[in-house]
């Protein structure tokens, strides 16, 4: 067949091919809007909260529209602004997808989630319970967001684990349930490890939180003797049952560590004292690493503080989940800026 013949079907197949332009101003447009806002910003004085709002919009819109799992699912599954059309139908279609890692599906369940599809949690809970343990511990953050009739049998498998680092994050998620097998699971951890050693000691905080019998000034001196994350969980547990010797502590954490140990520390500040939080949460989202900003912007939208310069410039950032979280941040302070 002569080649000139088949021109107009190859040009049909280029045309069918070719990918779906955008339906919103692209990151490039966006950085231009938010560029002529910060002009604005500087020649008035003031904050425009409702074209702050339109930008941010823009934003989140463009990172679903990413071909990047982790830029799209953490845009789809925001709570700050109602899911695009296709965000469940994309969300689903990972879940159910048996060739994603695990990982991956109990991700996508965690976005559906937050939107407030709770039958995702029935799909990925028989997932991560045939899962190896170590993969079940990676994940606790997110098996403690899904309903206790699934979190529970999942937490009660990894505290079964012989590894020390499950057992007491086992122990840490249990000990947000307070049912009877949760006192179970973490008694058989307590009784099969000797005093004194990591797993022992988380437990024992853990107990403490369920409003077991606890000795008068323990809970300190275990998160004290275990450190790290083992401290940390102490004074949050201080913390809830109002003892006012956990601010003090935590100031003194805001002090130790890593940026990302501090910023958790400074996490569990906002409420309680939020003047030595700030500095802590301010270093973070000046930060160079890309993780470390976005949970920055996390603890940030806690703080309720209308959005910095430095973070109205993350709505721009080169990482798209920086970008998502910074729209948070933004959404929320435009909501009640407006509202007023």
């Amino acid at each position: 067949m002569n080649s000139l013949a088949l021109l107009p079907a190859l040009v049909l197949l280029a045309a069918t091919q070719r990918p779906a332009q955008p339906v919103g101003p692209t990151l490039g447009d966006l950085r231009v809007r938010l560029a002529a806002y910060e002009r604005q910003a500087t020649e008035t004085g003031r904050q425009d909260p409702a074209e702050l709002e339109r930008i941010a919009r823009g934003v989140i819109e463009d990172a679903r529209r990413s071909s990047v799992f982790a830029v799209w699912s953490e845009a789809c599954g925001s709570t700050a602004i109602g899911p695009s059309a296709d965000c469940a139908a994309r969300l689903w279609a990972v879940l159910n997808a048996t060739r994603e890692s695990t990982s991956r599906r109990a991700a996508a369940a965690a976005a559906l989630i937050s939107g407030g599809d709770t039958s995702a949690a029935d799909t990925v809970a028989p997932l991560l319970m045939a899962a190896p343990l170590a993969t079940i511990a990676q994940l606790a953050p997110i098996i403690e967001k899904m309903p206790a009739k699934h979190a529970l049998p999942l937490l009660v498998r990894l505290s079964g684990s012989e590894d020390a680092d499950h057992q007491a994050r086992a122990c840490e998620g249990l000990s947000g349930l307070d049912v009877p097998e949760s006192h179970t699971a973490i008694t058989k951890i307590v009784d099969g490890n000797a005093p004194g050693t990591p797993p022992w000691l988380v437990c024992m905080i853990a107990r403490a939180r369920l409003h077991e019998p606890t000795p008068p000034g323990a809970v300190a001196g275990y998160g004290n003797t275990v450190g790290g994350y083992g401290q940390l969980f102490a004074a949050k547990v201080m913390l809830e049952s109002g003892n006012d010797a956990a601010v003090q502590l935590l100031v003194d954490l805001t002090h130790r560590g890593s940026a990302a140990d501090r910023l958790a520390v400074a996490e569990l500040l906002v409420n309680a004292k939020p003047d030595d939080a700030i500095p802590v949460i301010d270093a973070a989202l000046g930060n160079s690493d890309a993780a470390l900003r976005a949970s920055a912007l996390r603890v940030e939208r806690r703080l309720q503080r209308a959005p910095s310069k430095t973070v109205r410039s993350m709505l721009v950032d080169a990482d798209g989940t920086v970008r998502v979280r910074a729209v948070e941040v933004v959404i929320d302070w435009a909501k009640r800026a407006q509202n007023r």
